[in-house]
C-alpha cells in the first residue's frame, strides 16, 4: 500500500487502463544497479513504481508516506465562461482524481543527506465515458487561458497539460490528463522555485520519465 505525499501545489494523477499489455523501456544496467530490487508482486496498482522509474533513469525515485492533495489550476481573473467551465469540469474530472491518488517524491540522490527535488501524484481513475472527462478538463483550459494568464500550456507527447503559479505558494503546479479505454489519467506536480537550476532539470527529467513509463504502462 503505497503512502501519499501532501502538498500545498498540484501533483499528479494517473489512470487505468484496463486489459492493455505494456512494453515498458528496458533498465540500463548502470541505472538497474542504482536501484532498489523490488518485490515481485508487491503492488497490483496500474501507477508506475519508484523501482520501475529509478530502473529507468537511475533517479532517486520512492512512495511517499504523506497524502497527495489535487489542486485544480489557479487561473487568476476569471470570466463568467472560465468559472462555469471550471465548475463542470471539477465535478466531472477533478473529484473523482483525489480518491484514487497515489504519490512518488524523487530526491537529489539516494543518500541520508539527500533533498527533495519534487513530489508527483499519480491516480488511476475508472470512467465508463475517459474522453468525456478529459474533455471537460480541455474545455476549462479552453475557457480560463487566455492573454495573461498566469498558466501556460505544457502538453507533452500524449498528454495535455498546464503549468502555473501554485496558489498561495511561490512554486509551480504542473498537470496533464489524457484518456484511455476506459479510464482516464491525470499527473499533477509541483516545483518549488527555489530549486537550483541543476535540481529543476533533474525534476523535469524524472517528470519525463514518469510520463512515458506511464503512459507506456497504460497503453497510450
Amino acid at each position: 500500500m503505497r503512502g501519499h505525499l501532501k502538498i500545498a501545489g498540484l501533483l499528479s494523477s494517473a489512470v487505468l487502463l484496463a486489459g492493455c499489455a505494456s512494453v515498458l523501456p528496458q533498465p540500463t544496467p548502470e541505472a538497474s544497479s542504482a536501484c532498489v530490487a523490488e518485490t515481485p508482486g508487491a503492488s497490483d496498482s496500474a501507477v508506475v513504481t519508484p523501482a520501475e522509474l529509478c530502473a529507468i533513469d537511475g533517479q532517486a525515485w520512492s512512495d511517499s508516506v504523506f497524502t497527495t492533495v489535487i489542486n485544480t489550476p489557479g487561473w487568476g481573473e476569471t470570466s463568467a465562461p472560465c468559472d462555469a467551465a471550471r465548475q463542470e469540469a471539477f465535478y466531472g474530472a477533478w473529484q473523482d482524481a483525489q480518491p484514487a491518488v497515489e504519490s512518488l517524491e524523487l530526491r537529489s540522490d539516494s543518500s541520508e543527506q539527500s533533498h527533495l527535488l519534487g513530489a508527483v501524484g499519480v491516480a488511476v481513475v475508472a470512467s465508463g465515458d475517459p474522453a468525456a472527462a478529459t474533455a471537460l478538463i480541455d474545455a476549462e483550459v479552453a475557457a480560463c487561458l487566455v492573454d495573461g494568464s498566469a498558466q501556460s500550456r505544457d502538453d507533452r507527447g500524449v498528454w495535455h497539460g498546464v503549468r502555473g503559479p501554485a496558489s498561495g505558494d511561490t512554486g509551480e503546479q504542473l498537470s496533464w490528463w489524457a484518456s484511455a479505454s476506459g479510464s482516464w489519467v491525470l499527473v499533477q506536480a509541483y516545483e518549488d522555485e527555489t530549486l537550483s537550476t541543476a535540481d529543476a532539470a533533474a525534476l523535469e527529467q524524472g517528470l519525463d520519465t514518469l510520463l512515458d513509463t506511464q503512459a507506456e504502462l497504460l497503453g497510450l
